[in-house]
């Protein structure tokens, strides 16, 4: 996928189809970093064999208005901690690929745009079946780069632990058991509504006329609660399985931080392992082989 401003259209696509096609990057991704944990990547071409780019056409006033761009640096941006670009950029995928029905794959997108926090690239780790990475305009040249990001959507964290890593993982406990409460507050609630509707259909012989749409509000703020608890859990979760660390930049882990992408060359044994099941759970296959 190749993310493009509308009013630059043509000329970002075809800097960007420059790149995609001296990277070679699924030879790269098959015999110098995903090799290792023995996944093979089949990166989709057209009939002549060339790697085509889907654009996702991005709209700079719109997202400019919606808080994602800014248009005097011409970079794209979070809204808020929780509301990111990279939820914005997957959502206008899924609209403009997916109305019918979901690829089951990893969708790598790049784009020649850079971002308010100079990273090189934005994947996820959670939600667990995450399979959009999204490579920066920095970036783009760097085969590394992708190994890492793909690395991060299957299950991956980085090698090192950041001061900002501890206290999102101290926040993501402290949040379930906020939403464990809300929770066991909200049951209360509905229970109590549901047995005064009971008591008035006893004593008016018919029920209260908006019994239905309350407890409905009560089930939805109640699964909403969960949902979020279970995706805190899960980034737990993946701290706990990524549980092997080092100092920032004292390794050539591909999950490690780099400058100049020339010593970053091996997954861990351990990191082979996660990354093979999250193939196997979310995206791929597995074919066995008899020797």
């Amino acid at each position: 996928m190749a993310l493009v401003r509308k009013n630059n259209k043509d000329a970002e696509l075809a800097q960007l189809q420059q790149v995609v096609d001296k990277l070679n990057l699924e030879e790269y991704l098959n015999t110098q970093s995903l090799n290792q944990v023995l996944i093979q990547c089949n990166i989709e071409r057209d009939k002549n064999n060339n790697i085509p780019l889907h654009p996702l056409v991005l709209n700079t006033e719109t997202w400019q208005k919606a808080g994602y761009y800014d248009p005097i640096k011409g970079i794209l941006k979070n809204k808020t901690d929780e509301e990111m670009y990279y939820d914005r950029v997957l959502e206008l995928y899924k609209h403009v690929y997916e109305k019918n029905k979901p690829f089951k794959g990893i969708v790598v997108c790049i784009t020649t745009l850079k971002s308010d926090d100079e990273e090189g690239g934005e994947s996820k780790t959670v939600p667990l079946d995450s399979r959009l990475a999204i490579i920066l305009g920095s970036n783009i040249e760097a085969p590394d780069s992708y190994a890492h990001e793909i690395g991060h959507l299957l299950g991956l964290e980085h090698i090192y632990r950041s001061k900002e890593d501890l206290e999102d993982l101290q926040e993501k406990r402290q949040k379930i058991i906020e939403l464990n409460n809300k929770i066991g507050i909200n049951k209360e609630r509905q229970k109590k509504y549901i047995d005064d509707c009971d008591k008035y259909k006893a004593k008016n012989g018919y029920d209260c006329p908006e019994r239905k749409e309350v407890v409905k509000k009560f089930d939805n703020e109640i699964d909403n609660q969960k949902i979020e608890s279970k995706l805190c859990l899960n980034v737990i979760q993946v701290y706990k399985e990524n549980k092997y660390c080092f100092g920032k930049e004292s390794t050539i882990n591909f999950m490690d931080y780099t400058k100049d992408h020339t010593n970053r060359h091996l997954f861990c044994k351990w990191q082979w392992e996660l990354m093979q099941r999250d193939i196997v759970k979310y995206y791929g296959k597995v074919q066995k082989v008899e020797i």
